[in-house]
């Protein structure tokens, strides 16, 4: 996660430090810019409304406001899109007493980010939220946390209205379930409301149905240098479609370190919201398995296979294995391992 920090004051300076180290310790990736620059607090140059402006077209996961809340509510107004794109937007007083998430508290994270900064910065977290203020599950969040696709994020305040007027929302899952169920949610289908957790996202087992669509899909690629976008978009594209996957069922697509910076990938996984992953020759060459070879491949990369490596790799962690093996079209190609979703609560 990408998060950038800005403060108004030299007070808000020494937030930011604090909030840089918290950060940082928790494994994100962090910037800290501010009116008093000091250490590893860089100057804000130009006007705090192009600054976050910035920060919203090049996708910052996470945006923290050290000042007033009235600035961040300002600078982030004409940059709004939608619960399901817009980044975590945290505020915190100069005085380091209080945090309030002030967008994308479940989807985005604002509402954890802002709890763990309050923890680790001993202030008093305001969160506003319906559901966590009534200590009710929160189906977004744990969408997120289980990487899962919403398909329809307007369905998702029948489960939260339903829970907080005290009634039962039903479960459905094509998946194995493991844990207990929250206070609220009730296996079956019994209910007018209800969660559908199906890679068939026509299933509509209750009259307001919620769909979530597993993540369980990594995609590896190979492809030639500065392929255009258009191609690379079209071929994968067409081999998804050719094996019924949507593109809500992928969880990140993997390559070669040698491609971390290949534009037709980048611009791929912006546009549908992707993680982008890439590995050393050394580590692709240590995935144990049978995989396609290619000389040519491997004089150009040092491995053997791209592709296949990548998509395996990717997915060890997750009990993956691959369900594609190497497909090639115009200078592309694609491989697609399948790991072992399940639904845990």
């Amino acid at each position: 996660m990408r998060i950038v920090i800005v403060s108004f004051t030299k007070a808000g300076t020494e937030i930011s430090k604090k909030l840089n180290k918290a950060l940082k310790d928790k494994g994100y990736s962090v910037e800290a810019f501010g009116k008093y620059p000091s250490g590893i607090v860089g100057k804000l140059e130009g006007s705090i409304y192009e600054f976050t402006r910035t920060c919203f077209q090049e996708e910052v996961q996470g945006i923290i406001f050290v000042g007033a809340l009235g600035i961040a509510v300002r600078a982030i107004a004409a940059n709004i899109v939608s619960k399901g794109k817009d980044p975590a937007v945290v505020v915190m007083d100069d005085g380091g007493r209080f945090v309030i998430p002030v967008l994308s508290g479940h989807i985005g994270g604002a509402n954890e980010l802002a709890t763990y900064i309050s923890e680790r910065l001993e202030a008093m977290p305001v969160i506003t939220t319906a559901t966590d203020g009534h200590g009710i599950f929160a189906i977004d969040t744990w969408a997120v946390k289980n990487q899962c696709s919403i398909l329809e994020l307007s369905k998702i305040k029948y489960i939260s209205s339903a829970l907080l007027k005290g009634e039962k929302v039903g479960f459905m899952s094509d998946y194995t379930v493991e844990g207990v169920f929250p206070e609220g949610i009730e296996g079956g289908i019994n209910c007018n409301t209800g969660i559908c957790i199906s890679a068939n996202m026509s299933k509509r087992p209750f009259e307001e149905t919620l769909n979530l669509i597993p993540k369980e899909y990594i995609i590896g690629v190979g492809c030639r240098k500065n392929i255009p976008s258009e191609a690379f978009e079209k071929v994968l594209n067409n081999v998804l479609k050719e094996h019924n996957i949507s593109v809500m069922q992928i969880k990140k697509i993997a390559s070669i370190d040698i491609k971390a910076s290949e534009v037709a990938i980048l611009n791929y996984c912006k546009k549908n919201g992707l993680e982008f992953i890439t590995y050393s020759a050394e580590e692709l060459l240590k995935v144990e398995g049978e995989f396609s070879s290619s000389a040519f491949v491997k004089s150009i990369t040092g491995v053997d296979n791209v592709c296949e490596r990548a998509a395996q790799k990717a997915s060890e962690d997750l009990e993956g294995k691959l369900v594609l093996k190497k497909k090639s079209c115009d200078g592309i190609t694609v491989a697609i391992s399948k790991i072992n979703w399940r639904c845990r609560f």
